[in-house]
């Protein structure tokens, strides 16, 4: 698994090298998932060494997991749909008008990196549930 971390990563520094000479959004947001995926990867392969220890640690009838994300992560997920919609139709009118200033598209790629940020969260606390 650690190789395979690795593998993500160095496909994602490519892929964050080559969008950002090129305006190309997308694959920016595709190196950050890739960033994402490979801490999830090393994370998993820890488990082992974890598991070992919690089981010393966390001896006892009445032990229960972590209940996964909060109210905070779910509001924060949901918040982030509109946003993202919104900033696409505003990079949308600007293409439809010439793309004469920039700023619709630096906030789209914004609200992307911030998309990937807080869903990605939401996705290792759910997945650190089971």
């Amino acid at each position: 698994m650690r190789i395979l971390a690795l593998f993500l990563i160095l496909v994602g520094s490519v892929a964050l090298y080559v969008g950002s000479h090129n305006l190309i959004i997308i694959i920016q947001a595709l190196a950050f998932a890739l960033f994402v995926a490979s801490a999830y990867l090393v994370r998993k392969s820890r488990v082992r060494d974890r598991t070992q220890q919690s089981e010393a640690i966390m001896q006892g009838p009445d032990f229960k997991p972590a209940g996964g994300p909060g109210r905070l992560a779910w509001g924060l997920s949901l918040s982030m749909v509109p946003l993202l919609a919104i900033s696409y139709f505003l990079m949308y009118e600007d293409a439809l008008h010439g793309g004469k200033t920039g700023w619709p598209a630096f906030l789209f790629a914004g609200v992307i990196i911030a998309c990937c940020i807080v869903w990605g969260y939401l996705v290792a606390q759910i997945l650190n549930r089971r």
